[in-house]
């Protein structure tokens, strides 16, 4: 007997495979310079055993994901690789969360490797998906122009850092000598002081470390040049009120990128990490320090306005309910510091409002240059 044939399915093949689609593919990412660990989780099922490739096979097989699920999303942490392989999966259609880099070992097991990584990951992302909004702490990526700009600021605080760091050096070795030195001693008429009061054997080692800083303060010179002009071509010609600087203005902006991104006033403020600490349970309440959680240099350039604003807007909605205890003179140095911290807090918040067309400057009490200065500037 001849087997009879079975009837082709007159679905089309396209219909087919969307049957077989699944909704949701989620990879959890351990991201190395080599090669990258990555776990997958199709919909509510068992995590898959972690496999090992190189950076462009896994775009490809990335992409590839999409022919398998309706949505799939990728998913790693912040570091040394930034946002460039998140935009390389968005170019493919694949959806990116990045997380900032934590410490996985939730259980405190002390065992650490790639394949636990990536599984933690994957049942982080997994916790997100479904509705635990705080299994993962996302961070917004950036658009290329915003990042250009955002590391021509974050380049002059390296460079800050590196002329301190090189001025300490020669300050240190020549303390080491009996030699002591205040200030900038490389430039101008200081150098010429220090070279006539010791030998010529130590001038000729110090020599090093003064052509060294005499170029990186070129440099800086150029950056913060080029930051002025990029505020300017900002503002378009609006002002900033009187004290808050130009230069720190800017640098605030490049870190916040989009001051549209904040939803509410606290989440300014806990981007600042200038945020109370808390341990807390039943009644008993008890708070510490700022959590210093959030962008390191906007808390730099926040507290640096603080003070200035302190001293020349004393009228200011983030400095006037603390202007009286700061004029009374009793203050510790630590309680003047817990205070500019938060004007610092505060501030965040004013810029914010102001940014986003709530307020204004003038509404907040903030006093703006005149119109002869403003022109002269």
């Amino acid at each position: 007997m001849k087997k009879s044939k079975t009837p082709k399915d007159p679905t089309p093949k396209t219909v087919q495979q969307n049957r077989a689609l699944a909704s949701l593919i989620k990879l959890g990412v351990d991201a190395h310079s080599d090669h990258y660990r990555v776990v997958r989780q199709i919909d509510n099922g068992p995590l898959q055993p972690p496999q090992r490739m190189q950076f462009e096979k896994f775009l490809d097989w990335a992409e590839k994901q999409k022919s398998l699920a309706k949505r799939v999303v990728v998913c790693y942490e912040t570091g040394t690789f930034g946002f460039y392989p998140a935009r390389q999966l968005e170019k493919r259609g694949v959806e990116c969360l990045v997380m900032v880099a934590i410490n996985l070992d939730e259980g405190h097991t002390r065992v650490n490797n790639d394949r636990l990584d990536a599984r933690r990951i994957a049942v982080r992302l997994d916790r997100y998906l479904s509705g635990d909004r705080e299994a993962l702490n996302i961070v917004r990526i950036p658009t290329e122009p915003e990042e250009e700009q955002r590391d021509l600021g974050r380049q002059r605080q390296t460079l800050a850092g590196d002329i301190k760091r090189f001025a300490d050096r020669g300050r240190a070795y020549l303390r080491k000598w009996g030699y002591r030195v205040k200030g900038r001693w490389w430039e101008g008429r200081k150098w010429e002081k220090v070279q006539a009061s010791i030998p010529a054997a130590m001038v000729a080692y110090l020599q090093r470390w003064v052509a060294i800083l005499s170029s990186l303060e070129k440099v800086l010179v150029e950056i913060h040049t080029a930051l002025i002009a990029q505020g300017e071509k900002h503002l378009n010609g609006r002002v900033l009120p009187v004290g808050m600087g130009l230069l720190s203005y800017e640098l605030l902006r490049l870190e916040v990128c989009d001051w549209n991104r904040f939803k509410n006033r606290r989440q300014p403020g806990s981007m600042t990490g200038l945020c109370a600490s808390e341990s807390s349970s039943g009644p008993n309440r008890q708070q510490g320090s700022v959590t210093k959680h959030g962008n390191p240099l906007m808390r730099w350039v926040l507290v640096e306005m603080a003070w200035r604003l302190v001293r020349f807007q004393p009228q200011c909605h983030a400095v006037a309910p603390w202007r009286e205890r700061l004029a009374s003179g009793r203050l510790t140095r630590p309680q003047r510091k817990k205070i500019i911290v938060a004007i610092a807090r505060q501030l965040a918040v004013d810029l914010w409002r102001v940014a986003t067309g709530q307020s204004t400057y003038e509404k907040l009490n903030f006093v703006l240059p005149s119109p002869k200065l403003a022109a002269a500037a």
